[in-house]
């Protein structure tokens, strides 16, 4: 069994043949490297102005970190013992196909496979697995409406997913009857950006839209924009801007944290982000 590309790699809907239909606006992408290094060549072909500026950095498990590694090992060996597996995200599919490819030349039998999203279904579909995927909607609640999922009596069910993750699925899962361990894949951080940095993306690049498609990304956005040295302090505020987020539920979390323009685009690909883009900025 292998895993046979790229995660985020062709598993987007085919985009507009336009090349100016987002001419003049400023986009700033706060997505990890790959997926944002992606979508900023996307949104400036199509006539945009855009910056990548991750705010939140992936990094995998490694060996050096002992007592996680074997943890790790622990599951992907035991990997048969597992009724359900859940792919909660692209990375937690694309580093859970890794460890797969370490121990299992060919999959185990019977295991029911799942996955937050059909971008993330997508991932594991091009190494072979056919995944459970919600079609009305691509968070943690749409994925526990599934009706696969609503007795799990004596059931083991293994969660790929980063460290320090939501615990929604674990404690749902559970109150059904599962017994849900965790195979914590990777670490999600905050990168470190000089004052110049900062000042080139939120000043001299003054964006008009964000985009954050996650709650630990939209944070860390706003963390980085809060370093006392910046010159932000002086002209404008990171939440005048629009911030186009995942969901409803990150929407709340933007109003918190003083947003009052936050779009929610209909799906996470990229022609969905224009869209959104497209249908919310050119009103």
């Amino acid at each position: 069994m292998s895993n046979k590309s790229d995660p985020d790699k062709n598993l987007q809907p085919p985009l507009s043949n336009s090349t100016s239909s987002l001419k003049g606006v400023r986009v700033l992408v706060a997505r990890p490297h790959e997926q944002g290094a992606a979508l900023t060549a996307h949104l400036n072909s199509l006539g945009a102005d855009a910056l990548q500026f991750p705010t939140i950095t992936i990094e995998p498990v490694s060996a050096s970190n002992t007592k996680q590694y074997a943890t790790l090992k622990d599951c992907f060996l035991n990997l048969d013992h597992y009724h359900h597996i859940i792919a909660v995200s692209t990375h937690a599919a694309h580093y859970g196909l890794q460890w797969i490819d370490q121990y299992w030349p060919q999959l185990p039998l019977d295991i029911k496979w799942y996955a937050v999203g059909e971008k993330t279904a997508r991932t594991l579909l091009e190494a072979d697995i056919v995944a459970t995927a919600s079609q009305k909607g691509y968070d943690s609640e749409s994925l526990l409406n599934l009706s696969e999922l609503a007795i799990l009596t004596d059931q083991r069910v293994l969660i790929l997913r980063g460290a320090g993750g939501r615990e929604l699925i674990k404690e749902q899962l559970e109150l059904r009857g599962a017994k849900v361990d965790y195979a914590d894949l990777y670490q999600r951080n905050c990168p470190q950006y000089t004052v110049s940095e900062i000042n080139e993306a939120l000043i001299t690049f003054s964006p008009d839209i964000l985009i954050a498609l996650s709650g630990e990304t939209l944070h860390n956005l706003v963390k980085i924009s809060q370093n006392k040295d910046i010159a932000l302090k002086n002209t404008t505020v990171i939440t005048d801007k629009a911030v186009i987020v995942p969901s409803e539920r990150v929407a709340d979390q933007a109003r918190r944290l003083g947003f009052s323009s936050i779009w929610v685009p209909k799906g996470l690909h990229k022609q969905a982000l224009v869209d959104c883009i497209t249908s919310n900025y050119f009103l």
